[in-house]
């Protein structure tokens, strides 16, 4: 419950790693982030009137040295 005039920002954590998966504003819009099996971040994706569009993306690899 909060004021008729008010903002409000609304956040949603995975149940069981504690991960941040999405962010609500003050018009509902959610901002949704994605990630890989190591828990690092790779993808954010923004709600808007014309659909669910990525904002960011990132791709990331570890070579192993050959010895």
């Amino acid at each position: 419950i909060h004021p008729y005039n008010a903002n409000m920002k609304s956040f949603v954590y995975h149940p069981s790693n504690l991960r941040l998966m999405a962010e609500l504003d003050e018009n509902n819009y959610a901002t949704f982030y994605e990630y890989d099996d190591d828990g690092t971040l790779v993808r954010v994706k923004k709600e808007t009137i014309q659909g669910i569009k990525t904002i960011n993306e990132t791709r990331s690899s570890l070579q192993k040295a050959i010895q």
